[in-house]
This record gives structure tokens, sequence and C-alpha cells, in this order.
């Protein structure tokens, strides 16, 4: 189905225009993907997606001709990357699945947009923006996008579980996409969600899974997101096979009133360490999540937990000290979620987080360079937060 361009104006449908303006010499070049969906929304999209008859060698050899540079970003896949002053855009051939097995597909160059469009998950992401001949603006959506977009309904190009299986991902995006846009999942598609649901574990890498619960950090409704993942049994799956089971998932609902995706993100991995009953290093090989990020959640999970309650003012000492670099990110969680008063997180006064006396300190003061420097600067910095000591050379002779 073709059909003029929806006339709103804003950045996303500008883009749009750039971009095919700026790329003007591919054969039947469209925007596809995510950012024609955004446009009939009215939201900003993060980039821009090109489909072209063109192969990849013909794209590069067209850009190349007209000054711009190329990377062969998935060549293999028919995918090269364009740049050109502040201009970047990804421009991959027409493509068609040739076989699927729920992990990876094999696919080979099409020959029309409508068949690449074919191959794609939800109604709203197979639509195309295209210039015609007199510059105008039209859209290609075979698959009743922009009505489901109307309806506010996540539907599957073709028999819903035939396209989840092709990619047993595209379960977590539906939910995804339904949190990020507060669309309901059509019927057909949750028939098919409650029967897959099981296989997603074997069959999809928790790398993966990991990107999408980042990606959904950043939607109004990440909750939302949360409990579909939990409510399908997916995230138990990955994170506590042994039982299966996410204890209290209502603890997620504070998420949505963190603003952060990154804050939000600490809080999650800080209640579903505690509602799974794993230990970080489960948690952290089971999602594949670096190490910085779970010492994040950690640090700033335990202060929030550890002064959820009033203490003595030289335990609050100790606990803010141990974790000083995150306070001011979990006081702004704090001011956000309501659940500790901000107060809490104030550096005392009196007495400083860090270590008074440093080893130049324990130098100058007659200790032999060595590893034994480093255990009595921790030693003084102990008796500094546990007595309000902020004397050096009284430190110094305590820590001996």
């Amino acid at each position: 189905m073709t059909q003029p361009m929806p006339s709103k104006t804003h950045s996303s449908k500008t883009m749009i225009r750039n971009a095919l303006q700026e790329l003007y010499f591919l054969s039947d070049a469209y925007v596809v993907g995510g950012a024609v969906r955004d446009s009939l929304i009215g939201r900003d999209s993060d980039d821009i997606d090109i489909a072209t008859r063109d192969r990849p060698e013909t794209v590069k050899a067209k850009a190349e001709f007209r000054g711009w540079n190329t990377v062969d970003t998935g060549i293999d896949h028919g995918t090269v990357t364009l740049l050109k002053g502040d201009s970047e855009y990804e421009v991959t051939t027409f493509r068609r699945d040739v076989s699927t097995d729920g992990r990876n597909a094999t696919v080979e160059f099409a020959g029309s947009v409508e068949e690449d469009l074919k191959r794609r998950d939800f109604t709203i992401n197979a639509m195309a923006a295209g210039l015609d001949s007199s510059g105008n603006e039209f859209m290609k959506d075979p698959f009743g996008g922009i009505e489901d977009l109307i309806n506010g309904r996540i539907r599957a190009v073709g028999d819903p579980k035939t396209r989840f299986r092709e990619d047993l991902l595209r379960i977590v995006r539906a939910f995804r996409f339904a949190a990020r846009y507060g669309f309901e999942i059509g019927e057909p598609e949750r028939s098919a969600i409650e029967e897959l649901s099981s296989e997603v574990v074997g069959n999809v890498s928790p790398e993966r899974i990991t990107s999408e619960i980042e990606k959904a950090m950043k939607s109004p409704n990440p909750e939302e997101f949360i409990a579909k993942l939990v409510g399908s049994g997916i995230l138990a799956d990955y994170v506590q096979p042994l039982t299966g089971e996410i204890r209290n998932p209502e603890r997620f609902v504070d998420i949505r009133d963190i603003e952060r995706a990154e804050d939000r993100m600490a809080i999650f991995l800080w209640e579903l360490k505690n509602a799974s009953l794993v230990d970080w290093a489960d948690l952290q090989e089971r999602l594949r999540l670096p190490t910085d990020q779970i010492e994040r959640a950690r640090k700033i999970g335990q202060l929030l937990f550890l002064l959820e309650d009033p203490i003595s003012e030289t335990n609050r000492r100790k606990i803010l000290a141990a974790r000083r670099g995150l306070i001011s990110d979990a006081q702004r969680i704090a001011r956000q979620t309501g659940r500790v008063p901000p107060s809490r997180f104030e550096k005392p006064k009196e007495v400083p987080l860090e270590p008074v006396a440093t080893g130049q300190d324990f130098l100058d003061a007659g200790f032999e360079e060595g590893p034994q420097i480093g255990d009595l600067i921790e030693k003084a910095h102990a008796i500094q937060l546990e007595e309000g000591i902020t004397d050096v050379e009284l430190l110094i002779k305590k820590a001996q």
C-alpha cells in the first residue's frame, strides 16, 4: 500500500526527508524501520536506516564517486555505512529470509522494498518512506502499520507464531514496544507468546536479553516491560533457572519514578538480585553484565537499603565512605522515589569521608615503603570514621 506521507512536522520527519535527498543517487532508496514509525507518532529518532535495491558494491561505488566515505559495517549481510560531514547512514540492500532457526536467519538479496518489509517483525516496523520523481514524500505500508499505530496495537507481520519462531527475541521486543508506546499486544500474538516463551532461554543469548532490558529502561513505562518479562517466565528462566521464581515483582514499580535510564537499570538489578535470591556473581554471569555496572547497582542499592531507617552518625559515616563515589547518584534516586530522606546522604561536615592520613604522611613519619602502607592507610581511615578523628599525627599513632 502506497500513500502520501502524513504532513505532521517534527525532527524525525525532517531527518527522513534530508536523508532521502542526500542519498538521491541510490536506486529505490527508502528510509525504513524505527525512524518511519517514530515520525508518524511525533517522536524523535536516534538514527536513520536506509534500504535500497542497489547491491553493496554499487552503493559504495556511487557514494565514493560523490565524495562519501564508506565503511563495510556488515557487507556480508548487505550493509554499508556512508559518512560525509555530519551525515552518517547505514544502507542495506533489500533482503529476504531464506531460512531461520529461532536464532539466526539466512538471507539473500531481494528486488523490492515490499519483500524487505515482509521479513520484519511487527507491522509498525514494516513501513518505508520514499521520495517520488517530483520530490514528494510517500509511504509504503503493505501490512497496515499506520492503522496499528492509530489503534495502539502490536501486531506481527504475518502469522505471529511463525514470526516469533524466526527469532524468539521478538517476543521480548513485543514487550518493549508495548511498554514504550503504551500499546496492547494483539490477541493472536499473546497466544503465540504464551506458547513459545519457554523456548526463549534456549535460543536467545543473555546479551540480547540484557540489551532489550537496557533499551526498555529508556521508555516511559519500564515497569510494564518488566511485568511482562516476569509474567511470561522469561526473566526467571535466565536469572533463576532452578526455582523459576521472581519474588515480589511489585518492587519493580518504583523504577518508573526514576528519571535516568542508567539509574533505573541499577535499581532494577538490585531488586532483581533480591527477588531472585541469587548472588551478584551469578546475576552478572547469567545476564552477561560488565563488572562496573554490577558494582554500581550493588553500591547504590546498599546505600538506599542501609540508609532507609535511622542509624547512628558513626554508622552513617562508614556506609557513605565505603560507597562515596556514588553518594550523589543514590541521593538523586532517593529524591525521585521517596524511599529514603535525601538528608541521609549529606556528607558529614566534621569528618571527611576520604582518608585524612595519606601514604605520604606515613612515609614522612618514618614508615618503610611497601604494601603495609596500604594496610595502615585503611586502618587509619577506619579509626577516622569510627572515632571521628581528623588529626593526622593521632591517626598515624593509633594505626601503628
